[in-house]
């Protein structure tokens, strides 16, 4: 079914969410795994596609009532989530990032079991704190990655995650400058060096004392990846619990392209995955395992 807005759904106790943005075999992949390894609905929210993506997740949700789509402009990924959030109904949600194939029923059913408990707002895996470095184009110990769910599937209460919303937080990734946080439009001002190639090894290391800490550590900048705000806030402000599996033990039960939708967005993002390096796997995926068959011509452009 095609709907005009999110809150006219029947609310669900949960839903997966997949959100695509041209990339309608790795999508196709991703959701023909929902259906096989859960009993949920789903919404599939397409962002502007231009490679046939709503003609044929269209078709598709014709035979498969199990299937809702939702037409919704484009934007990041942190602002569609907080739309989803502030706008569904139902109980709970499972994110599947559109590039992520679940390989075992086990990890949706140990997510419905722990998020049950009214003081779990999410069950997955936790990614994070650490450092960034050279594959994010930064030097060594300077920028740290905030503690967040590891949004490539996870599930979350909605209550708790609206009631954080509602208190000012976001899913909006953002870089908090840490250098000189009693000044701020200074702390700003040198973290841009962090970005420019010729002086961004500067540490500067007379400043440390003026920097907050987070997680035990003083780093130059924080980098609050896309639910880092809401993650921290609700387990360290809230004390909710999120059930932590570990991404280990997570990719033992699912398969994760890892940015393939984002480096479509922007090729020259060389820590993510291109989706025509992938491509062959995934329509041998689709085939072997769904019986689903594209033709060669098919694929994104």
């Amino acid at each position: 079914m095609i709907v005009t807005s999110l809150s006219a759904l029947r609310p669900a106790s949960c839903r997966a969410i997949i959100v695509n943005i041209s990339t309608k075999e790795v999508t196709t992949l991703a959701m023909s795994s929902v259906l096989r390894h859960s009993q949920l609905p789903i919404l599939l929210i397409d962002m502007q596609s231009i490679d046939g993506s709503w003609e044929y997740f269209s078709r598709m949700a014709s035979s498969e009532p199990r299937i809702d789509l939702y037409s919704a402009p484009l934007m990041k990924h942190g602002y569609i989530l907080d739309r989803i959030f502030k706008e569904t109904r139902d109980e709970r949600l499972l994110l599947v990032d559109s590039d992520l194939e679940i390989c075992d029923s086990r990890i949706v059913n140990q997510m419905l079991e722990a998020t049950v408990e009214e003081d779990v707002f999410g069950a997955g895996a936790i990614h994070g704190p650490s450092w960034l470095g050279s594959a994010h184009n930064l030097p060594k110990n300077v920028v740290l990655y905030q503690e967040r769910m590891w949004i490539p599937i996870t599930m979350l209460r909605v209550r708790h995650i609206k009631a954080a919303l509602d208190e000012g937080y976001s899913f909006i990734n953002r870089w908090v400058p840490n250098e000189v946080t009693a000044v701020p439009w200074l702390s700003k001002l040198l973290s841009m060096r962090f970005f420019v190639p010729v002086i961004k090894r500067i540490r500067a290391e007379c400043l440390r004392g003026t920097r907050s800490t987070y997680h035990n550590e003083r780093p130059n900048m924080v980098c609050c990846d896309t639910g880092a705000d809401i993650f921290c806030h609700l387990k360290y402000d809230k004390g909710a619990c999120f059930v932590d599996y570990g991404i280990d033990s997570l990719t033992t039960l699912a398969h994760h392209y890892h940015g393939v939708t984002r480096r479509r967005l922007n090729r020259r993002d060389n820590n993510a995955t291109a989706i025509d390096d992938i491509m062959g796997e995934v329509l041998e995926r689709l085939k072997q395992e769904y019986g689903i068959e594209f033709e060669h011509s098919s694929r994104a452009r």
